[in-house]
């Protein structure tokens, strides 16, 4: 994988695997391509108990999955509305095609 690559240009898998609260990795056609490191779980312990960094506890919480890279709470709260963001609308940038979606929970 190259970075940089146009990941539109062909069919790809991709899956994110976590592990535990503070593993996250990410595979791209089945090769590991990323694991966050530790310190970017979670660094403003927004999962932590009333927020206290003495006492992390990294992805703790039920999360949800989020199919639109776009509408994103993320970009709300930096004042971006993703209805009319340049870098959403286009389609060139911002189309995505799914054949099928799978959710594991591992044992």
């Amino acid at each position: 994988m190259i970075k940089g690559t146009y990941w539109a240009d062909d069919f790809h898998t991709y899956g994110v695997l976590w592990l535990d609260p503070w593993t996250i990795k990410y595979y791209v056609d089945g090769k590991l391509v990323r694991e966050t490191p530790k310190i970017d779980i979670d660094p403003k312990n927004y999962t932590s108990p009333a927020g206290i960094s003495e006492d992390p506890t990294g992805l703790n919480k039920d999360m949800h999955l989020i199919i639109s890279a776009a509408a994103q709470p993320w970009r709300e709260n930096q004042g971006i509305n993703y209805l009319t963001d340049p870098s959403v609308i286009s389609p060139k940038r911002s189309t995505s095609r799914f054949d099928y979606i799978r959710v594991y929970k591992p044992e």
